[in-house]
């Protein structure tokens, strides 16, 4: 029986005292429920369970720091630090009352509200770590010609029945789906 792991997406924005928060965290939150619902498919089969922990800020604490509403962190790293990305801010409403909130750059465009497919995609990067893969690598060249060879076998660098394999360190994949999106 396959040992089961979780996945923990911690996602903390801010409600005020009447259980408001802003449009752009609202948004976020409905990113993080489709992201934990489409990781959860897609990893059950490899023993993850994805989990979805919600923090409220206060309005006091939100004043104290208004950058750590809205964050993210997937397995304990910020969304950042999968992503390669950078948080900055912008001028917020509504909840925040004018406060220049959190934004994340991905590749050189700004969201204010995190999409799903950013979410995924840091999960799916989360996963592969989980699972013993080689860190911060992407396998870039599968060598078939050298299958069949009697060459020590190494998971990450040859197997038998499937030849050699070259990996690229700090290489961020692009991730497609069917129809462009990861809906």
């Amino acid at each position: 029986m396959m040992e089961r792991r979780t996945l923990e997406i911690h996602w903390q924005r801010l409600v005020d005292a009447h259980g408001q928060t802003c449009v752009r965290c609202a948004a976020t939150g409905d990113a993080v429920r489709v992201a934990v619902e489409r990781l959860g498919t897609a990893l059950a089969p490899l023993g993850i369970d994805v989990v979805q922990v919600t923090e409220t800020l206060d309005v006091s604490t939100f004043h104290a720091n208004p950058l750590d509403s809205n964050r993210i962190s997937i397995a304990g790293k910020s969304l950042e630090s999968w992503l390669g990305a950078r948080s900055g801010q912008s001028r917020c409403c509504s909840a925040c009352g004018g406060t220049d909130c959190r934004t994340l750059e991905v590749d050189g465009e700004i969201f204010e509200a995190v999409p799903a497919e950013l979410i995924i995609r840091a999960g799916l990067h989360a996963a592969a770590d989980m699972i013993g893969a080689v860190p911060d690598a992407t396998k870039m060249n599968w060598d078939w010609s050298t299958a069949g060879q009697d060459i020590p076998e190494d998971p990450h660098e040859y197997l038998k029945i499937k030849g050699s394999f070259v990996y690229e360190q700090n290489f961020m994949p692009e991730y497609e789906w069917f129809n462009g999106h990861a809906d």
